[in-house]
């Protein structure tokens, strides 16, 4: 449901290229359950205090926040985050009332607070998220009154009171403007000063300048680099956790906001994806023996830079010499947070019909009451037999084609065939459906494989359906008008032998293999009769007119 969720609200957010994109339309339990959230937290209680429009989702793909996609909280309104930077007092006065915990913070008054908070159940021992912090008070508000501030306040067993885990990497110090900058003092009008106890401006580092030709993607003048929050906590245990943000000072305009990664909030848990990829042969969600394959993914929320081994299990009514499994564990290699396992069913020649192989990790991290251990299931199926029939269009008579169309059903991945039709007269097609001349004896099989070698084929006679016309009075008088002996439709019905008698019987003209040639023109006007023999033994008799 969570890539649903993203899915959409990227087609919402559609940008220009190289710019940060937002959107707010999605709820705050949304943006918290689809977006915020990892593997190995579960959250409940969620709320929102503040503007409708200081809250959303944010796409930062094509843009220089550092993250890819997540939640934004602001306050003013975050679609104003979308660059160019383009002004350095960019403001949208919500009018909502600041915070407390905030204001102690600061060490100033606060405005216009935007708060999404919730309670959320830990699978591990600790709890981390990324983020950015950005504003447009930058650099104007550095050591002055106008401290705009944000605050992740956690509480619950094992935490004394109240905490703030947004801090600089490395002290205790709350991240504000004034604590993480370019370490330049803010204008002199309004009243910067190094003897405020939240001024730093040694921590230039973390700081990332966006009034240069970079600022095309984002509004704010300045953001942080990407920082951790982290905490120590009690595994399966409750807290409650509190994403705040608000204009520092006795005013409520230049806007800050925070960037909260998508997924980045999680533990050491393991995710892995909720549905197997097939590849090679493979029908309705099932691998083919002896050339489909089955992908598992999955992937790790710890610290990647160490290695990481996960045992599994299996179980299902696949046996092991059923298929082969790419790996006897998932190894998570130094630097790699994704692992795919590959499982492929071995051809063995017998109808089994479906089997199934279920993988269980084995867990290295703990699982709270209640929850799922990750896993996946695949399917098996034998390389079924290929359906085929044949659809003919035949037009009313006379006609000079027919369209042959093949229907298939129980292909292996859709559309992962050959098709080709061969005629006993030497002919050979590829496409389908194909327009044929019909004749008589003439047969057109048409031949498939798919991409696990499974083979089928069918033969259509295609005799010609429509009754010859003979005809009865010919007028072989040199003017090139019914001067011959034409019968139409002859093409159709292949080799024909004539015979032609006149009134005492005797024979004047026989021919094998007629070909509408015969011209009587030495014949005397009178009354003839003929023959007709078919290669299939059939036979027309009839009288014939001569008349010059």
């Amino acid at each position: 449901m969570k890539n649903v969720f993203i899915f959409l609200v990227l087609l919402l957010s559609r940008s220009v290229y190289a710019q940060l994109a937002v959107t707010s339309a999605l709820t705050p339990t949304q943006l918290v359950n689809n977006v915020l959230l990892g593997p190995g937290v579960v959250a409940f209680n969620i709320q929102y205090t503040g503007a409708s429009q200081a809250l959303g989702f944010f796409n930062g793909v094509n843009s220089n926040i550092g993250l890819d996609s997540g939640v934004i909280i602001s306050t003013g309104k975050v679609i104003n985050a979308i660059g160019p930077n383009n002004t350095t007092s960019i403001t949208t006065i919500n009018n909502t009332p600041g915070n407390s915990q905030l204001t102690q913070l600061a060490g100033q008054p606060t405005r216009d607070a935007a708060i999404l908070e919730f309670d959320f159940i830990p699978s591990a021992d600790s709890v981390r998220f990324r983020y950015v912090f950005a504003s447009d008070e930058y650099y104007e508000g550095v050591c002055t009154p106008y401290n705009d501030i944000f605050a992740f306040l956690m509480n619950g067993p094992g935490i004394t009171g109240t905490v703030n885990i947004a801090l600089v990497p490395g002290t205790a110090t709350p991240v504000s403007i004034s604590s993480v900058n370019g370490g330049v003092l803010g204008d002199p009008i309004y009243g910067p000063s190094t003897s405020y106890t939240y001024c730093v401006l040694t921590n230039t580092v973390f700081y990332v300048d966006n009034t240069s030709a970079t600022g095309l993607s984002v509004q704010y003048d300045g953001f942080t680099k990407v920082f951790s929050a982290k905490s120590k906590v009690i595994p399966c245990q409750t807290y409650h956790i509190k994403l705040a943000i608000a204009d520092g000072g006795n005013d409520n305009t230049w806007d800050s906001s925070v960037f909260l990664e998508a997924g980045s909030f999680n533990t050491q848990y393991l995710s892995v994806s909720s549905q197997p990829k097939y590849t090679g042969g493979f029908l309705d969600s099932s691998a083919i023996e002896g050339c489909g394959q089955a992908i598992i993914t999955f992937k790790r929320y710890d610290s990647i830079p160490y290695p990481r081994h996960v045992d599994y299990i299996l179980s299902g009514t696949a046996s092991p010499s059923d298929y082969l499994i790419s790996a006897p564990n998932i190894y998570f290699a130094p630097g790699r947070d994704t692992v795919n396992i590959s499982i492929k069913p071995l051809f063995d020649n017998l109808q089994e019909g479906i089997e199934t192989l279920s993988l269980t990790i084995v867990p290295d991290f703990i699982v709270c009451n209640g929850w799922t251990i990750p896993g996946g299931s695949v399917k098996f199926i034998d390389d079924p037999k290929i359906d085929i029939s044949i659809s003919k269009n035949i037009p009313p008579c006379p006609y000079d084609s027919i369209s042959l169309t093949v229907n298939l059903s129980n292909v292996v991945s859709s559309n992962s065939y050959s098709l080709s039709w061969a005629s006993n007269s030497g002919n050979t097609y590829y496409s389908n459906p194909i327009s044929v001349f019909p004749s008589k004896g003439l047969i057109f099989t048409a031949n498939v494989i798919d991409n696990c070698g499974q083979k089928a084929s069918m033969p259509v006679t295609l005799d010609y359906d429509c009754p010859i016309i003979i005809p009865n009075v010919i007028t072989p008088n040199g003017d090139h008008v019914n001067d011959k002996f034409i019968i139409d439709g002859i093409e159709h019905i292949g080799t024909i032998n004539l015979y032609v008698f006149n009134r005492w019987g005797t024979l004047i003209y026989e021919m094998n293999n007629y070909d509408n040639a015969w011209s009587p023109i030495n014949e005397a006007d009178g009354v003839y009769f003929y023959v007709i023999e078919t290669m299939d033994e059939q036979k027309f008799k009839g009288h014939l007119t001569i008349f010059k």
